[in-house]
């Protein structure tokens, strides 16, 4: 979003191009805009990654074409939506030694019920510190 406002002032352009970026984050073009109009950007939730990340990649699989050209586009797909998320890097190199669709999407839920947890319990320690393990 930083990046978007830098280039519209130093360009005086009226529009940018995200790239790449929109694969990493879904929301880009939203938060961007969002920005630009003086609200507060959308912050999607755990849960609307794994939403979003889980129906792009049942739609990939609809597209007619051999399973591993369909894995190895996941793959990429995959590889830019989870940078910088806890445990990303693990559950990449889970999911480049998978052969088949159906294995992706169920590593993905796990990973993302897994992370969602997590994020509860973190929450619940911080409302009641006394159960911080």
């Amino acid at each position: 979003i930083q990046d978007a406002h830098r280039a519209l002032e130093l360009s005086g352009a009226q529009g940018v191009m995200v790239g790449r970026g929109i694969m990493r984050n879904p929301w880009l073009l939203l938060q961007i805009s969002q920005s630009l109009k003086g609200i507060k950007p959308f912050v999607p939730t755990l849960s609307d990654r794994h939403e979003i990340l889980t129906r792009y990649l049942k739609m990939r699989a609809m597209v007619s074409e051999k399973e591993h050209v369909q894995l190895g586009r996941m793959k990429k797909v995959i590889t830019y939506f989870t940078k910088g998320l806890p445990s990303g890097a693990k559950l990449r190199k889970s999911l480049h030694q998978s052969s088949s669709v159906s294995e992706i999407l169920h590593m993905i839920s796990v990973y993302f019920q897994s992370l969602i947890l997590q994020e509860r319990q973190d929450a619940f320690c911080q409302v009641h510190p006394e159960y911080k393990s």
